[in-house]
């Protein structure tokens, strides 16, 4: 008994060991960045000579996934990632263990997105074109324009009041074709999205924004796509 009792102790001991040991090692290897409040009470953290507040922002998301880890925000329980694509470290992931609060990203302070307008988008992009029914079998499109006269049309479209309806027509013979996402120019890895319908022959444009729906021309969707989409042919389907 006393011997199974020894080995028992020996083996927490060695467990204890190890952990300490790779706590010690990642603390080497990723700093713990100190949050601390501002002078009117608010989150701030400085990351490399940069400071950073939570994202919160009403109508842009971030939609890049989390990459490389960074570091630790005050301890161990809570790893900070980069971003895909975010080149300029505007944006960090948040990752709280054992939490049930939601995604959280930091952003450089001070750094404002503007409006969902073609002044703040430097992109449109089709969602997912590969597994749209309506879109994976068009193979020469690109789906994306960064043409400046293409997204400022996109966006008067939209925009166009003689051509809102009403959300209460909306609730009848509707059909969902595809997600638009509009990129914004001072984050590139937040977007903002305009989910797209079928309606009585016409193609509707959902803007959460500002909850109304907006039929919009086909040419603007075949416009954006390019190659050999041809938006009008899917409303004749």
């Amino acid at each position: 008994m006393k011997k199974e009792l020894k080995i028992s102790i020996l083996a927490i001991a060695g467990a204890l060991v190890l952990l300490a040991v790779v706590l010690a090692v990642n603390f080497i290897l990723y700093p713990v960045y100190r949050s601390y409040e501002n002078a009117n009470g608010e989150f701030r953290v400085k990351i490399d000579g940069s400071v950073y507040e939570y994202f919160n922002d009403a109508h842009w998301s971030i939609e890049a996934d989390p990459s490389k880890r960074i570091g630790y925000l005050d301890g161990i329980g809570t790893t900070l990632y980069e971003y895909e694509g975010d080149e300029e470290s505007n944006a960090f992931y948040v990752n709280r263990y054992a939490s049930d609060m939601a995604v959280m990203s930091l952003v450089k302070e001070g750094l404002q997105l503007g409006s969902i307008s073609a002044g703040n988008v430097y992109s449109i992009k089709f969602d997912d074109p590969e597994i749209n029914r309506y879109l994976k079998m068009v193979f020469d499109a690109s789906f994306e324009t960064q043409d400046e006269q293409l997204i400022a049309d996109f966006f008067a479209a939209l925009n166009d009041d003689a051509m809102k309806t009403e959300p209460e027509q909306m609730e009848q013979d509707i059909t969902q074709a595809f997600m638009l996402k509009c990129y914004n120019k001072r984050l590139p890895i937040a977007a903002a999205s305009f989910q797209v319908y079928t309606w009585q022959g016409q193609f509707v444009c959902f803007d959460e924004s500002t909850g109304t729906y907006t039929i919009m021309p086909p040419q603007i969707f075949t416009d954006i796509a390019g190659g050999g989409f041809d938006a009008q042919a899917l409303l004749e389907e």
